[in-house]
């Protein structure tokens, strides 16, 4: 497990794309990265954690897990790619989603997290458990 010293302490602006993988659908983890890559967003990386295929771009970091995919960790697999992701959004996905263009429109909005507040209706839980 890494230190809390590996996490960094302010990241840049932009979005880490956090996926896993147990290495059995190479061919939707490509789709996935492909649909990633046309959202043409200007500051955003792509981590792909777990067991990794080979040929998947060199705009792709690959965080080599086979042990916790073959056990079927992914928590473990979630966490590994976020704790090494340099931008302050993360989307976290498996290997089978598909990014909708629509997507490049929210992340690039100012701030996603109040402008999704906006939009949405509240949850119960969170006007129960206001300050």
């Amino acid at each position: 497990m890494a230190a809390e010293a590996d996490v960094p302490a302010r990241r840049t602006p932009g979005v880490s794309f956090c996926l896993i993988t147990d290495g059995r659908r190479p061919a939707m983890l490509a789709e996935a990265i492909a649909s990633i890559r046309a959202l043409e967003l200007p500051q955003h990386e792509v981590l792909v954690a777990g067991n990794v295929p080979e040929g998947l771009g060199d705009d792709v970091r690959v965080l080599m897990a086979p042990a916790l995919a073959a056990e079927g960790k992914l928590g473990a697999m979630r966490n590994l790619a976020c704790r090494a992701a340099g931008f302050d959004q993360l989307v976290v996905s498996d290997d089978d989603m598909l990014f909708h263009p629509e997507v490049a429109v929210v992340l690039r909005e100012r701030d996603p997290v109040q402008q999704r507040r906006q939009r949405l209706p509240r949850h119960p839980f969170e006007e129960q458990h206001e300050a």
